[in-house]
């Protein structure tokens, strides 16, 4: 069940980009079909103003015309890139778009995957403490203020576990309750 859900699941991220670069494809195609409408009626436009301005000739040959304004202003109005290059340029726009938003998709999912993996992560807490051996290599010998307490006030471990009131080490201990902690 485990293997048939996995499988399911790169199958949904198959499916998932595949379905990404064909919206993005059908989006690229429309801006294209868009910026081809445009130029057909930038050269409809064109083609009419051409023919206005040829009918306005023949209608009037008596006005005297100068081929040299006509040429400047006919050059001003001719596109600065040929159609050719417009398309290419237009088309590695939309291919950078295209590419653009596959990335963003494939970012989107890897934070989900990390915002996954942080969720899914260890329980946090105190983190316990290394051993001396761990640490150091081998166990410390016990400090010499240590070694000196104990030989003043007697081992704790053998006053805790002995209920004498008379022993002298556990009236020590009494008297000064500090000891113990030191002892532990």
């Amino acid at each position: 069940i485990q293997g048939q859900l996995e499988r399911v699941c790169k199958l949904n991220c198959t499916l998932r980009q595949k379905n990404t670069f064909s919206t993005n494809q059908t989006q690229r195609l429309m801006v294209e079909k868009f910026d081809l409408e445009v130029q057909l009626k930038e050269k409809e436009y064109f083609i009419n103003h051409m023919k206005d301005s040829v009918t306005d000739e023949l209608t009037s040959p008596s006005s005297p015309t100068n081929p040299i304004n006509e040429l400047t202003s006919f050059e001003a109005n001719q596109p600065r890139f040929s159609l050719q290059e417009l398309r290419q340029v237009l088309w590695e726009r939309n291919d950078l778009k295209t590419k653009l938003m596959e990335v963003e998709e494939e970012l989107r999912l890897f934070k989900e995957q990390e915002d996954d993996d942080d969720n899914n992560g260890a329980v946090e807490g105190p983190i316990p403490l290394e051993p001396d051996e761990k640490l150091y290599g081998e166990k410390q010998d016990e400090s010499k203020i240590r070694q000196f307490f104990r030989f003043v006030f007697g081992d704790y471990s053998t006053m805790a576990s002995t209920d004498d009131p008379s022993s002298t080490g556990s009236n020590n201990v009494r008297k000064f309750p500090f000891i113990s902690d030191v002892l532990r």
